[in-house]
């Protein structure tokens, strides 16, 4: 059981390995794309002030729009500029929407389950994003731009 146990850690931290010159970058422009629907929420905010939730949420949807646009780019261009793979807007928009549902999942969860986290829901919200960030890797690196012909 030992030697399955150090086989198993010794490939894992191969991938891993092998896995962060994708995984960096992502990271790298998810921030970025963090930073530009933050920005621009709060710029659409300023220039048409919500009067109701809904109209907040529908301001939202144009920031997270914009974010994701933005991560779409710089994850075609530099992420994994050398993949296989359309890439297509249309099939990453629906995967970025559905990593934006588990991070709000993961996010509640987190609320109800960790009384820490009730009190200071800012652990809620990493926990989202790394949850997401997990996930929305997975799904860009093995569906959005799979690995080339003949590569390992």
């Amino acid at each position: 059981m030992l030697n399955f146990f150090h086989r198993f850690c010794g490939r894992f931290f191969f991938w891993f390995r092998s896995e962060l010159r994708f995984f960096l970058p992502f990271a790298f422009v998810g921030t970025g794309g963090f930073v530009v629907d933050a920005v621009s929420l709060t710029l659409l905010i300023e220039l048409f002030p919500p009067t109701s939730v809904t109209e907040t949420l529908f301001l939202r949807c144009f920031g997270f729009s914009l974010g994701v646009l933005f991560t779409w780019f710089g994850n075609k261009h530099w992420t994994f500029r050398a993949r296989k793979g359309s890439g297509s807007l249309l099939f990453y928009y629906p995967l970025m929407v559905l990593g934006g549902f588990i991070n709000l999942g993961a996010f509640t969860l987190c609320l109800l389950w960790l009384p820490l986290a009730a009190r200071y829901p800012v652990i809620a919200l990493a926990f989202g994003a790394g949850v997401a960030l997990c996930v929305n890797f997975a799904s860009m690196r093995f569906l959005v731009f799979r690995r080339r012909a003949g590569e390992r």
